[in-house]
């Protein structure tokens, strides 16, 4: 809950509403009204914070961070880097990486998990 608070904090005190972003969040009386990840850039930074919360050894996996636009929400998750080596591509194997999706209105972080 603490973490949840915090990355919502930080989301709003960091980020101000893009011009032309169409999504319409919900209003609740007495709080301040959403999109609080409007950007990939907001859900990837969203994403790295909790990645090094809960599996820091991430870092030094040589993973690369993609975000998908699913709507009303962001769907973040890691895959091992793609390198061409003599005019080949390689795709190097192993997962486990981390991936979630995070709510565009709220910041809310849901659906985590590690992939195989």
């Amino acid at each position: 809950m603490w973490l949840r608070f915090s990355l919502l904090l930080a989301c709003a005190v960091l980020l101000s509403p893009i011009a032309g972003w169409t999504a319409t969040c919900p209003h609740t009386g007495g709080y301040i009204d959403g999109p609080f990840v409007p950007t990939e850039m907001a859900a990837r930074r969203i994403y790295l914070a909790v990645r090094d919360a809960i599996a820091p050894d991430q870092r030094s996996m040589n993973l690369q961070v993609k975000v998908d636009d699913g709507g009303d929400y962001w769907s973040v998750y890691a895959i091992r880097r793609v390198r061409e080596e003599s005019g080949r591509i390689v795709v190097l194997q192993g997962g486990g990486g981390l991936g979630l999706e995070i709510n565009k209105c709220t910041g809310a972080v849901f659906n985590a998990a590690f992939s195989r």
